[in-house]
């Protein structure tokens, strides 16, 4: 009979060590709170996209601590850890577009810098999502 107890212990103890959980991660813009589609989510080196809804789901995690990074187009990119412990785990992650950017060019006639306008200088500035 103790032997019997014993192994059922074991055997309970090995199924709690093997749980495996999911991690939710739902992505949205700071300034609209809308989801941000196809946002790169890593978590533990596993890089997938998030749907139309701004979700991702990684299955079969174990318990632990887990590295995770997001980043989209013109946004800033935010890194951090998630823990499982036991449960399945749902988080927000919120992304802020880019406020400012430098843009520094110079203009060159043939490979020299030029120091004074040139009419027929064209420059084109796109944010990276919309066409110019």
């Amino acid at each position: 009979m103790r032997k019997q107890y014993l192994l059922m212990v074991f055997m309970f103890i090995g199924a709690i060590m093997q749980a495996q959980f999911n991690v939710n991660i739902n992505v949205t813009d700071s300034g609209t709170t809308s989801n941000i589609e196809s946002a790169d989510v890593t978590f533990d080196s596993t890089t997938l996209q998030t749907d139309v809804n701004g979700n991702v789901t990684f299955s079969n995690i174990a318990n632990g601590t887990y590295n995770y990074s997001v980043s989209f187009d013109c946004y800033t990119a935010e890194s951090g850890t998630i823990t499982v412990s036991d449960a399945d785990v749902n988080t927000n992650i919120v992304l802020s577009l880019f406020t400012t950017t430098n843009v520094f060019w110079q203009v060159n006639q043939d490979g020299s810098p030029v120091s004074f306008p040139v009419p027929t200088a064209e420059i084109t500035i796109s944010d990276g999502v919309n066409a110019p």
